[in-house]
């Protein structure tokens, strides 16, 4: 098919032209444009800042069109207690699926969590004689009647819950942030011995009287507490292995919450040294892949 410009390769090494994407676009066919990054800077409502500076760069699709819909089919399907891969898919794409799965995930709820004013870190069991803990879908489906119960109760709190598997039973508990609840707190007593229940850092644990399917746990979150440690602290319970099932829901979260906003792109060493972020970085992670900084902004300190 003609196009508006000449071909270079006559259809031959098509991925070598440096005008592949738009004689793909000019023909209806599917395209992709890449570009060289090696930065991504997620910004969050506080005016703070993270930047991860990949140390290899990598490669990011910036424009894309006419492009097959995604095969959104299951991997694998339940026969009785065990998960089975669906014909046409083997164990590599299952994994690559999850895997996939689990890193979207992660960062979909750090940018929540980061986002946001937290108050409350809790933590949700069930009791047997209000559900059958070795059910999820009712463990859940109890879950989710308490978000609404606070919602009914205040329509502009904030929750965000990620399950977690005890590690001998196996039962469903939910660890959550919480902020703006309207609910009732009694100090939390240890039941052999009647002392209050106080955190590692020495602040005092609270149980919800609300919560009426078995035990919970609340610990108020300080007001200048660091919230990127809340958020490396919950996010580890959805990357654990084997946590929850395939192909289930890894957190839970009410639709009020703000989320961060994400720019990739590429600065040479020069270029980053002479940012407007040299100043008030903070470095908080450093591996082989990547080098991550925290910029927390400047607080308006005008009255």
């Amino acid at each position: 098919m003609a196009t508006s410009f000449p071909c270079m390769f006559q259809g031959e090494k098509c991925k070598f032209c440096p005008d592949f994407s738009e004689c793909q676009k000019a023909q209806g066919k599917p395209y992709r444009k890449w570009e060289k990054a090696n930065v991504v800077i997620n910004s969050f409502p506080d005016g703070s800042y993270e930047i991860l500076r990949y140390k290899n760069g990598f490669d990011y699709m910036y424009e894309a069109g006419n492009l097959p819909s995604v095969d959104r089919v299951r991997k694998m399907i339940k026969q009785g207690p065990y998960w089975v891969p669906v014909d046409g898919f083997d164990i590599t794409d299952i994994q690559s699926s999850i895997k996939s799965s689990s890193k979207r995930s992660k960062d979909t709820m750090y940018g929540y969590v980061l986002a946001n004013d937290w108050q409350y870190f809790s933590t949700f069991t069930f009791d047997q004689k209000f559900v059958d803990r070795s059910d999820d879908i009712a463990v859940k489906h109890l879950w989710s009647e308490f978000e609404r119960y606070c919602k009914r109760k205040n329509k502009d709190c904030k929750i965000l819950a990620t399950p977690e598997r005890h590690p001998t039973s196996g039962a469903l508990h939910f660890h959550a942030l919480m902020s703006d609840i309207s609910w009732t707190l009694t100090p939390a007593t240890n039941a052999k011995t009647g002392k209050l229940i106080t955190t590692k850092f020495g602040d005092p644990v609270f149980n919800v009287t609300d919560w009426k399917y078995g035990f919970s746990t609340v610990a108020v979150i300080p007001p200048d507490n660091n919230n990127l440690r809340v958020a490396n602290y919950l996010v580890k319970y959805i990357t654990k292995e084997g946590n929850i099932d395939y192909n289930a829901k890894r957190f839970y979260h009410t639709r009020n919450l703000a989320f961060k906003n994400k720019v990739i792109g590429y600065l040479s060493d020069e270029e980053f040294a002479s940012s407007e972020f040299k100043d008030g970085i903070e470095q908080v992670k450093d591996n082989d892949k990547m080098t991550v900084y925290f910029y927390r902004g400047k607080k308006d300190t005008s009255t």
